[in-house]
């Protein structure tokens, strides 16, 4: 049973409902919903598609909706682009309609552009391809010297690394997207270019005023702090506390901190979450190559590696399954890298590494049996025991973790986190009543057999 889960984003190449079965059989466990693009229409339908090939196959699948985020961008330029040579020197403006040659003003998407930026800062341009300084700030303009200069485009994205801004998790548009999942039920919501906790915070209060305001009592819907901001990383531990699951969004992070220090910043947030027992995903660019050749380079293999060694719970999808020609290639390449890095020593989890603290002490000698493999074949708990499904699950033992739960959206939700294979079954009256009944549905649904050596957890005593 491969551990590591497989995010995969869904849009024109993965839309056809026989092309996201294949992707389900393939290997997919999550579905990502990007609300940067699409229309309510189209999403409610890939919505309803899902849920249908969840019942015909099987397996649950997770719906996570991706929130478009307070994202920068240049306003409107001419056609062809424009091309900003090396020490040259141009304007930048939120009051700007359109592109002047004359001026060299350029139009900025955000409003407090003027008011949050310095001289010194940097402005990054297209993923930092581009990259200008700061010079003078004065009157609602912007006044820069590009240091590496491209041909930029309209709608290109702006990031600013080296400024504190002071813009909203929540656009008007991501309150509306929200109403929708709420509406739709998805099972989780990311919220992008997150800053701090507040930011997350804010989020669950939109949701619950959704509830209300559409007449649901408790969708219970988790959310996702997407990290790509040098703010969230320098706040990362009151993130984890806050949210739900991370998200390491390392297109966006890369240009906001050196490349160079990605890995390592990844490496550290996900050891952070797993100590904190929060599911977090690697994202952005994992096999990119894929988006147009049917095979994956040797780095992106490395890389996917790297990350199921580093014990993530999940690796994600994103052009190379929503547009790219080969979306399930892609999911199978990364099942098998994943299956193939989890049998290898390197995988395993060192006594050093692991995340023990008092309350962890009391079902730690259990979990210990099951890490060392000593003669027990799976793990089996319920949600109803509390949070000991999410202690066992810390603590990536070598054999599978079976989740149990009688509502169907904590059993998609278990679906996120590494090495865990969430069923439905009824709540139990008692433990022993509990381990009768797991067991047989274990069984009718073919994922143990009779003589499957089981470690049931039931409470801490």
């Amino acid at each position: 049973m491969r551990r590591t889960k497989i995010v995969c984003t869904i849009g024109p190449a993965s839309s056809k409902p026989t092309v996201l079965k294949k992707m389900v059989k393939a290997g997919m466990n999550v579905a990502r919903l990007n609300f940067s693009h699409g229309t309510h229409e189209q999403h409610a339908g890939f919505i309803k598609e899902l849920r249908k090939i969840e019942t015909d196959v099987g397996e649950p699948i997770l719906i996570m909706q991706d929130l478009q985020g307070p994202k920068i961008r240049i306003g409107e330029l001419p056609d062809k682009g424009i091309n900003l040579k090396e020490g040259s020197t141009l304007h930048f403006s939120p009051k700007a309609k359109s592109f002047t040659d004359k001026e060299r003003l350029i139009p900025v998407t955000y409003g407090g552009f003027s008011r949050d930026v310095k001289a010194g800062d940097r402005i990054m341009i297209d993923d930092g391809n581009i990259v200008c300084e700061v010079s003078n700030v004065q009157r609602g303009i912007v006044t820069a010297r590009v240091r590496i200069g491209g041909v930029i485009t309209s709608h290109k994205g702006v990031n600013l690394p080296d400024s504190s801004v002071r813009l909203s998790a929540l656009t008007a548009k991501d309150q509306k997207d929200v109403a929708f999942g709420v509406r739709y039920d998805v099972d989780m919501i990311v919220l992008s270019f997150v800053s701090n906790a507040e930011d997350i915070k804010k989020l669950r209060e939109l949701i619950k005023r959704e509830e209300k305001r559409q007449g649901f009592k408790n969708r219970n819907i988790k959310i996702v702090a997407k990290v790509e901001r040098a703010d969230a990383i320098h706040r990362i531990d009151e993130i984890i506390e806050e949210t739900d699951a991370v998200m390491i969004g390392r297109g966006d992070l890369g240009v906001e901190i050196p490349a160079e220090e990605v890995p390592i910043r990844q490496k550290e947030v996900i050891r952070k979450c797993r100590c904190a027992g929060k599911p977090v995903i690697v994202a952005t660019q994992m096999l990119e190559s894929m988006k147009e050749k049917p095979s994956a380079t040797r780095a992106e293999v490395s890389d996917v590696a790297n990350a199921v060694i580093d014990h993530a719970d999940a690796v994600m999808l994103s052009a190379e399954s929503a547009t790219g020609k080969y979306p399930v290639k892609a999911i199978e390449t990364l099942a098998k890298v994943a299956i193939t890095t989890e049998k290898s020593v390197y995988d395993d989890i060192r006594p050093d590494e692991m995340c023990v603290d008092e309350h962890d002490a009391k079902i730690a000698s259990q979990i210990r049996v099951a890490f060392e493999g000593e003669g027990v074949d799976a793990i089996v708990t319920s949600a109803q025991f509390g949070d000991v499904a999410e202690l066992a699950n810390r603590h990536r033992p070598e054999v599978p973790i079976f989740i149990a739960s009688s509502e169907e959206k904590i059993v998609r939700q278990y679906n996120l986190r590494w090495g865990v294979r969430p069923f439905l079954l009824k709540k139990a009256r008692s433990s022993d009543a509990f381990e009768k009944a797991a067991r047989n549905e274990l069984e009718a649904l073919k994922l143990i057999k009779k003589t499957t050596k089981i470690l049931f957890i039931t409470g801490v005593k």
